[in-house]
């Protein structure tokens, strides 16, 4: 099999490939000029710990932190340079503890568009991680 492409312009995020592949059809299985959906292997890790992308996207907003009295949190740099060698990124996940909320560093490695694998940081398979808030109103 040899295959060839391009890459077109990305839409809402998507990022297509158009490819012209070539597959032995010596038995006569395949028609001529037929349409065939082609799934490609991707990066897999055994046994990762994952992390929903929702819980990596979201950081409480002031109105978030105000609802439950809490003074914004002071983060370290989370978007510092990761390694050419590891490829990993850094960021901060949230978890919402005796009313407070409380990030938490991590370092992230391979990634779907649902899940993205934790390669460090304080998160144990089961923890509940905040991936939305909207403080509610109180009528008088």
């Amino acid at each position: 099999m040899t295959t060839s492409g391009r890459q077109t312009p990305a839409t809402n995020g998507v990022i297509t490939y158009i490819a012209v592949i070539d597959v032995d059809a010596s038995s006569e299985d395949l028609p001529p000029g037929g349409t065939a959906i082609v799934t490609l292997a991707g990066s897999e890790r055994a046994q990762a710990v994952r992390i929903p992308n929702n819980a990596l996207a979201f950081a409480p907003s002031t109105d978030s932190l105000a609802a439950v009295d809490q003074e914004p949190p002071v983060l370290d740099r989370a978007d510092a340079p990761s390694t050419k060698q590891t490829g990993n990124r850094k960021g901060y996940v949230w978890k919402f503890e005796n009313n407070r909320f409380r990030p938490i560093a991590v370092e992230t490695g391979i990634a779907d568009d649902a899940w993205t694998e934790l390669v460090s940081g304080e998160v144990r398979p089961g923890d509940r991680l905040v991936t939305a808030a909207v403080p509610l109103r109180r009528s008088p």
